[in-house]
Protein backbone atom coordinates (compact mmCIF):
# COMPACT_ATOMS: atom_id res chain seq x y z
CA UNK A 1 0.00 0.00 0.00
CA UNK A 2 1.51 3.21 -1.06
CA UNK A 3 1.83 6.11 1.66
CA UNK A 4 -0.18 8.66 1.75
CA UNK A 5 1.00 12.22 1.20
CA UNK A 6 0.89 13.22 4.72
CA UNK A 7 2.85 10.40 5.99
CA UNK A 8 5.46 11.32 3.59
CA UNK A 9 5.35 14.56 4.63
CA UNK A 10 6.00 13.44 7.99
CA UNK A 11 8.84 11.03 7.50
CA UNK A 12 10.71 13.66 5.39
CA UNK A 13 10.41 16.18 8.04
CA UNK A 14 11.59 14.09 10.85
CA UNK A 15 14.26 12.92 8.70
CA UNK A 16 15.52 16.51 8.15
CA UNK A 17 15.80 16.68 12.04
CA UNK A 18 19.42 16.00 13.51
CA UNK A 19 19.53 12.30 15.26
CA UNK A 20 19.86 11.58 18.70
CA UNK A 21 22.31 8.18 18.10
CA UNK A 22 20.20 5.60 20.27
CA UNK A 23 22.65 3.63 22.46
CA UNK A 24 21.26 0.97 24.92
CA UNK A 25 22.23 0.46 28.18
CA UNK A 26 22.22 -3.03 28.19
CA UNK A 27 22.76 -6.41 25.87
CA UNK A 28 19.49 -7.90 23.80
CA UNK A 29 18.65 -10.69 26.79
CA UNK A 30 18.78 -14.68 24.65
CA UNK A 31 15.28 -16.24 24.37
CA UNK A 32 12.27 -14.32 23.69
CA UNK A 33 11.69 -10.55 24.05
CA UNK A 34 8.20 -8.72 24.57
CA UNK A 35 8.28 -5.03 23.90
CA UNK A 36 5.69 -2.71 25.55
CA UNK A 37 5.54 0.53 24.59
CA UNK A 38 4.06 2.88 27.22
CA UNK A 39 2.96 6.09 25.84
CA UNK A 40 0.49 7.46 28.60
CA UNK A 41 2.56 9.56 31.15
CA UNK A 42 1.86 8.26 34.89
CA UNK A 43 1.52 4.20 33.45
CA UNK A 44 4.99 2.56 33.89
CA UNK A 45 3.78 0.92 37.72
CA UNK A 46 0.59 -0.37 35.78
CA UNK A 47 3.24 -1.85 32.54
CA UNK A 48 5.54 -2.89 35.18
CA UNK A 49 3.25 -4.94 37.10
CA UNK A 50 2.07 -6.68 33.96
CA UNK A 51 5.55 -7.12 33.21
CA UNK A 52 6.09 -9.53 35.96
CA UNK A 53 3.04 -11.23 35.74
CA UNK A 54 3.79 -12.21 32.25
CA UNK A 55 7.40 -13.12 33.25
CA UNK A 56 6.21 -15.02 36.04
CA UNK A 57 4.10 -17.19 33.86
CA UNK A 58 6.51 -17.47 30.67
CA UNK A 59 9.65 -19.40 31.20
CA UNK A 60 12.39 -17.43 29.37
CA UNK A 61 10.50 -14.24 28.58
CA UNK A 62 12.42 -11.13 28.47
CA UNK A 63 10.08 -7.89 28.34
CA UNK A 64 11.62 -4.23 27.31
CA UNK A 65 9.36 -1.37 28.42
CA UNK A 66 10.15 1.76 26.58
CA UNK A 67 8.19 4.62 28.03
CA UNK A 68 8.44 8.90 28.07
CA UNK A 69 9.51 8.61 31.67
CA UNK A 70 13.37 9.41 32.28
CA UNK A 71 13.88 5.90 33.48
CA UNK A 72 16.59 3.19 32.86
CA UNK A 73 15.76 0.22 34.99
CA UNK A 74 17.36 -3.86 34.14
CA UNK A 75 15.92 -6.48 37.00
CA UNK A 76 14.33 -9.87 36.45
CA UNK A 77 14.10 -10.14 33.18
CA UNK A 78 12.66 -6.66 32.74
CA UNK A 79 14.31 -3.42 30.96
CA UNK A 80 13.05 -0.24 30.90
CA UNK A 81 14.38 1.93 28.86
CA UNK A 82 13.52 5.43 26.39
CA UNK A 83 12.46 5.02 23.36
CA UNK A 84 14.34 6.11 20.27
CA UNK A 85 13.90 9.38 18.80
CA UNK A 86 11.72 9.26 15.25
CA UNK A 87 14.72 9.55 13.21
CA UNK A 88 15.01 6.89 10.87
CA UNK A 89 18.92 6.36 12.18
CA UNK A 90 17.75 6.14 16.06
CA UNK A 91 14.48 3.61 14.76
CA UNK A 92 17.05 1.66 13.24
CA UNK A 93 19.48 1.63 15.53
CA UNK A 94 16.99 0.51 18.41
CA UNK A 95 15.16 -2.30 16.26
CA UNK A 96 18.46 -3.62 15.27
CA UNK A 97 19.55 -4.18 18.69
CA UNK A 98 16.40 -5.22 20.79
CA UNK A 99 14.80 -7.30 18.06
CA UNK A 100 11.69 -7.95 19.52
CA UNK A 101 10.00 -11.14 18.92
CA UNK A 102 6.39 -9.13 19.33
CA UNK A 103 5.52 -5.33 20.08
CA UNK A 104 2.71 -4.35 22.20
CA UNK A 105 1.57 -0.54 21.91
CA UNK A 106 -0.34 1.25 24.92
CA UNK A 107 -2.75 3.74 24.63
CA UNK A 108 -1.75 5.84 21.82
CA UNK A 109 1.12 8.48 20.61
CA UNK A 110 2.12 6.58 17.78
CA UNK A 111 5.55 7.02 16.41
CA UNK A 112 5.01 6.50 12.64
CA UNK A 113 8.53 5.52 11.48
CA UNK A 114 9.45 3.03 14.58
CA UNK A 115 5.84 1.36 13.92
CA UNK A 116 6.42 1.03 10.21
CA UNK A 117 9.77 0.07 10.55
CA UNK A 118 9.29 -2.76 13.22
CA UNK A 119 6.27 -3.60 10.52
CA UNK A 120 8.59 -3.98 8.05
CA UNK A 121 10.96 -6.26 10.19
CA UNK A 122 7.94 -8.41 10.00
CA UNK A 123 7.70 -7.84 14.15
CA UNK A 124 3.77 -8.46 14.91
CA UNK A 125 2.20 -5.26 16.76
CA UNK A 126 -0.59 -5.16 18.59
CA UNK A 127 -2.53 -1.79 20.28
CA UNK A 128 -4.35 -2.29 23.32
CA UNK A 129 -5.82 0.36 25.46
CA UNK A 130 -6.13 2.50 22.83
CA UNK A 131 -7.92 6.08 24.27
CA UNK A 132 -9.53 8.97 22.57
CA UNK A 133 -7.36 11.39 23.94
CA UNK A 134 -3.91 9.02 23.07
CA UNK A 135 -4.64 10.68 19.35
CA UNK A 136 -5.27 13.96 19.81
CA UNK A 137 -1.97 15.47 19.43
CA UNK A 138 -0.77 18.16 16.47
CA UNK A 139 0.20 15.52 14.24
CA UNK A 140 -3.44 13.56 14.27
CA UNK A 141 -5.06 17.21 14.13
CA UNK A 142 -3.12 18.23 10.96
CA UNK A 143 -2.50 14.93 9.32
CA UNK A 144 -5.49 12.03 10.29
CA UNK A 145 -4.02 10.06 7.04
CA UNK A 146 -0.71 9.43 9.55
CA UNK A 147 -2.63 7.78 12.08
CA UNK A 148 -4.85 5.44 9.36
CA UNK A 149 -1.37 4.54 7.52
CA UNK A 150 0.00 3.51 10.91
CA UNK A 151 -2.75 1.83 12.71
CA UNK A 152 -2.91 -0.61 9.51
CA UNK A 153 0.21 -1.62 10.31
CA UNK A 154 -0.89 -3.41 13.99
CA UNK A 155 -2.08 -7.07 13.97
CA UNK A 156 -5.35 -5.49 16.34
CA UNK A 157 -6.47 -2.64 18.10
CA UNK A 158 -8.10 -2.92 21.65
CA UNK A 159 -9.52 0.52 22.77
CA UNK A 160 -10.32 1.45 26.07
CA UNK A 161 -13.85 3.21 25.67
CA UNK A 162 -16.90 3.72 23.00
CA UNK A 163 -15.24 7.46 22.35
CA UNK A 164 -12.01 5.81 21.79
CA UNK A 165 -13.74 3.21 19.37
CA UNK A 166 -15.43 6.12 17.55
CA UNK A 167 -12.12 8.15 16.87
CA UNK A 168 -10.27 4.97 15.60
CA UNK A 169 -13.46 4.21 13.65
CA UNK A 170 -12.37 7.08 11.45
CA UNK A 171 -8.49 5.96 10.84
CA UNK A 172 -8.73 2.10 10.42
CA UNK A 173 -11.24 -0.50 9.54
CA UNK A 174 -13.23 -2.41 12.05
CA UNK A 175 -11.47 -6.43 11.34
CA UNK A 176 -8.87 -4.83 13.54
CA UNK A 177 -10.49 -2.97 16.09
CA UNK A 178 -12.28 -4.49 18.74
CA UNK A 179 -14.40 -2.75 21.77
CA UNK A 180 -13.18 -3.01 25.07
CA UNK A 181 -15.88 -5.22 26.83
CA UNK A 182 -16.38 -4.26 31.14
CA UNK A 183 -17.59 -7.26 32.73
CA UNK A 184 -19.41 -6.57 36.19
CA UNK A 185 -19.37 -9.77 37.96
CA UNK A 186 -20.68 -9.91 41.52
Amino acid sequence: MAQSLGLAAYRAYVRRAQPEPYVAKSARPHGELLWIHAAEDGSLATVLDLARRLVAHRYGLHVLITCVAKTDLTCDHITVSAPPSEHPNDVAAFLDHWHPNVGLWLWGDLQPNLILKAAEMGIPLYLANAGQDGFDSRRERWLPEVARDVLSHFEAILVRSDAAMARLSKSVSYTHLRAHETRHDL
